[in-house]
């Protein structure tokens, strides 16, 4: 859960684990990295990040999302993969506060009223 020290303790041994792919052997590296984006990794951590559901507060001062941001900056394919999908997803973001819908099949409705519309 947000801002517990399991969250914490959970994140530090990631960041230690996923820091020490680089001294890997390639196979386990390999593994390692694997297991970490099909296990959603990323996408877990950019949640963890950018979401201000629960403690997040706690997480913030407790240095959670320190940690969480040392494994975006991870040099290597850990820390390439973690980036791109977060790009990704400000990417999304960006999208649809412009109101830009990327292989999406819905009609966009305006959002003007009625009157405004021509």
């Amino acid at each position: 859960a947000a801002g517990s020290g399991e969250r914490r303790a959970g994140v530090e041994a990631l960041l230690g684990e996923l820091k020490a792919v680089e001294e890997a052997p390639a196979v386990t590296a390999k593994h390692i990295i694997n297991a970490f984006t099909d296990g959603e990794g990323p996408q877990i951590l950019h949640e963890i990040e950018s979401s201000m559901r629960g403690d997040w507060i706690t997480d913030a001062k407790n240095g959670t999302l320190s940690q969480v941001s040392q494994i975006f900056r991870l040099p290597g394919r850990v820390g390439l993969a973690a980036a791109r999908y977060r790009c990704m997803a400000q990417q999304r973001v960006h999208e649809a506060a412009a109101h830009v819908h990327v292989n999406c099949s819905h009609d966009v409705v305006s959002v003007r009223p009625e009157n405004e519309r021509k």
